[in-house]
């Protein structure tokens, strides 16, 4: 074993402690972390990862503190934290008023108040409460319990505290209130639809540089499907064009005409060279599965993908296999089996904040979100870009732009706006 911890990070795997020990790449500092909370990661510098004392001074902590917060400081002036004075009482008066399930989540709001040592000011108040999205469950949980904090100390003082008044609750609830109906609505609209990953141009990049070593032309595959909003077999027959633009052939695909497209985040061709390798990537889709094209005006006559009458005449009769073929060789959740690249996690308005693997076929809907919600593209409409992906405005409008944030885009609209006759 290279240091002391690691002795200690191999024994802890099977005792049951609150607390692991940990170390962090390129630090040699010793951390702890929250199992029950694993967000919550603690720095114990300047004990160091290799030391066998302070090593066994950490783990001997460990043990002693047992399912308690951590509380050691190592010669640190610890901070008065009025959570941590009042816990014991707080909890009892919670025990007395509510069922069991529902203390379940007051406690962990406690016990996060009490770990960060939330101060008791209406600022720091209002800045946790506004942690969790407005009109969702975990911020209607975070204010009920607020709501139980201004009860036990009313019970005490007589009076709300100053730092979360009984006004505030009320103004609080009203806005949870209205923005609760407007999710529920959006949600009644997703209602048997499949849940879509909108992936962040920042989250893409960063899966991208990750992989694109050992996945080279699965990158490129999602990084063009998404930079153009494309369906998975249109990789088999996009051409480019002049200004970075594509065109896609129609009636090969499934869309009703002919169209070209632009990409949502130019500087992609240059870093992921989409442009340079777009002849050997597709030749290569080309070569390991071939797509059968059939005449549209004579059914015995077939094409290859190469010929020109194929792009004006021909129809793609396994577009269904080509598709599935790039979501088994990259993402994959095909029927729930992984694929051979690591998942790629991002935000779904179905699941409120939690995360979902995203498929290759979410990239195009994310290229729909990014038209609507990046102001850059505010210019275009969405008959233009209904358009450029290949289908109808109302199927545009129900079933891409669904999985927008609107709140966030009106909130985005709203704080950038400049007056034209502003000074």
């Amino acid at each position: 074993m290279k240091y002391p911890i690691d002795k200690f990070i191999l024994f802890q795997k099977d005792m049951k402690y609150r607390w692991k020990l940990q170390k962090k790449s390129g630090s040699p500092s010793i951390f702890v972390r929250d199992s029950w909370e694993s967000s919550n990661r603690i720095s114990l510098k300047p004990l160091r990862i290799d030391s066998l004392d302070d090593c066994q001074k950490v783990w001997d902590q460990v043990q002693l503190i047992g399912d308690q917060v951590w509380c050691s400081n190592y010669g640190q002036k610890e901070k008065h934290n009025p959570w941590k004075h009042e816990s014991e009482k707080l909890r009892k008066y919670l025990n007395q008023r509510n069922k069991q399930s529902t203390n379940k989540n007051y406690f962990a709001c406690l016990n996060e108040l009490e770990r960060r040592n939330i101060a008791q000011s209406k600022k720091a108040i209002k800045d946790w409460l506004y942690e969790r999205e407005v009109g969702t469950k975990p911020f209607l949980t975070r204010l009920e319990f607020l709501r139980q904090l201004q009860n036990y100390y009313c019970s005490i003082a007589g009076n709300f505290p100053s730092w979360f008044t009984n006004d505030e609750y009320h103004l609080y609830r009203r806005f949870h209130n209205n923005d609760s109906k407007k999710l529920t609505k959006n949600l009644k609209d997703q209602q048997g639809i499949q849940a879509r990953a909108i992936v962040t141009k920042e989250t893409m990049e960063e899966y991208l540089d990750q992989n694109i070593e050992e996945f080279p032309w699965q990158c490129w595959c999602l990084a063009m499907m998404m930079a153009y909003g494309l369906r998975n077999h249109e990789l088999w027959y996009i051409q480019k064009r002049r200004n970075s633009f594509i065109s896609v052939p129609g009636i090969l695909t499934k869309s009703p005409v002919d169209h070209l497209v632009w990409p949502a985040f130019q500087l992609w061709l240059e870093k992921y060279k989409l442009f340079e390798n777009f002849e050997t990537n597709q030749k290569y889709l080309r070569s390991k599965i071939k797509p059968i094209i059939t005449s549209a005006t004579k059914p015995s006559v077939f094409y290859e993908v190469t010929e020109k009458a194929a792009g004006w005449d021909g129809i793609g009769q396994n577009n269904d296999k080509l598709g599935e073929f790039i979501t088994r060789r990259t993402l994959g959740n095909v029927r729930g089996k992984p694929g051979p690249m690591p998942p790629l996690l991002a935000d779904s308005t179905v699941t409120r904040g939690k995360k979902i693997q995203a498929r290759p076929y979410d990239l195009r809907h994310t290229w729909a979100v990014t038209m609507m919600s990046d102001p850059g593209f505010g210019h275009l409409s969405d008959e233009k870009c209904a358009k450029a992906m290949g289908h109808g405005v109302d199927v545009h409008r129900k079933r891409y732009q669904l999985w927008a944030n609107k709140k966030k885009i009106d909130e985005d609209f709203t704080d950038s706006f400049t007056h034209p006759y502003a000074a």
